[in-house]
């Protein structure tokens, strides 16, 4: 979905599939606005999304805006594919490529994968969601600082996450991947010397949450019975998991940034503030 100063873009079809912009001139300049630049968000979906970004932006140049306008990602397309390994291809390079191209004078992206998405996209500024998302998990599974513990289901997550808790005891998960295929081979975390009674998982995106249901059954093991996970980005293939019948999570706590098929009684789904 493409949105111009708040307003979601209708995008029409020719019968031979090309697509039809929107007008923007009235949306831009009409009665009762007054804005200085235009302001585009892309709320990621499928790969069209970022078509209809290259049409939209080269429009607004065309309508005498250029490096005027600010680009917002609440999600960051490919952010997973950035780097190569075994011949395979640096995706997120070519997405960046792409939005570099367009002129961009700012771009906010929601919590992306690691530190190489603002590395390679210019102008660009990180804008964490997690802090947000963990504080009202806490509120509403009762989260004790002095006895639970936050899981951080690997050393990435670990990097990116601790300091921004500091005094609140965690366990880091140790996962093997298949990368080529992506499935988790193994997952195992250190001894737990006083099990708790209440853990919050928190990683940046969850897609069919093989990786959280591993690290509950490893957290099971050490005691601990069940928990919540929080992730800044959750895929709509959640549905199609196992994870939301797993009964070791009470609820997923995530922003509105992926998710758009119907909702469940475990996902609290907040808006992506940025």
């Amino acid at each position: 979905m493409i949105f111009v100063n708040g307003a979601k873009l209708d995008f029409k079809t020719y019968p031979n599939g090309e697509t039809v912009i929107p007008e923007l001139r009235k949306l831009l300049t009409g009665k009762g606005h007054d804005w200085t630049f235009p302001l585009v968000r892309m709320n990621f979906e499928n790969d069209l999304d970022l078509f209809h970004l290259i049409l939209v932006s080269k429009y607004l140049d065309d309508l005498g805006w250029g490096a005027a306008k600010g680009l917002t990602l609440p999600y960051l397309p490919y952010s997973r594919m950035d780097r190569t390994e075994n011949d395979s291809a640096f995706t997120l390079r070519h997405v960046a490529d792409i939005i570099n191209g367009l002129g961009y004078r700012e771009v906010l992206i929601g919590e992306p994968h690691s530190d190489v998405s603002p590395a390679i996209i210019r102008n660009s500024r990180t804008v964490w969601l997690t802090p947000e998302l963990v504080k009202i998990a806490m509120e509403q599974t009762f989260f004790d600082p002095l006895q639970d513990h936050l899981y951080f289901p690997d050393a990435g997550a670990e990097k990116r996450y601790s300091k921004m808790f500091p005094g609140i005891r965690y366990i880091v998960g140790s996962k093997k991947r298949d990368f080529a295929t992506g499935k988790i081979l193994s997952i195992e975390i250190g001894q737990v010397q006083e099990p708790s009674r209440n853990v919050i998982m928190i990683d940046d995106l969850c897609a069919y949450g093989g990786t959280f249901i591993g690290g509950a059954r490893a957290l099971e093991e050490a005691g601990i019975d069940g928990g919540c996970l929080v992730v800044a980005h959750c895929e709509n293939s959640i549905f199609s998991g196992k994870l939301l019948d797993d009964p070791f999570f009470s609820f997923v706590f995530t922003t509105d940034s992926m998710v758009h098929e119907k909702t469940h009684e475990k996902i609290n789904a907040i808006k992506a503030r940025i």
